[in-house]
């Protein structure tokens, strides 16, 4: 009998909260685009 191997995808949807002019955009998109890279 062959083994089967499944693969579990996980989501997380983080929040940011903070005052306006923070960086709260700025953290995002470096986050991103270090992703990307």
């Amino acid at each position: 009998m062959a083994a089967t191997h499944t693969t579990a995808i996980h989501y997380s949807k983080p929040v940011l909260l903070g005052d306006v002019g923070a960086g709260k955009s700025s953290l995002v998109l470096r986050f991103v685009k270090r992703a990307i890279c």
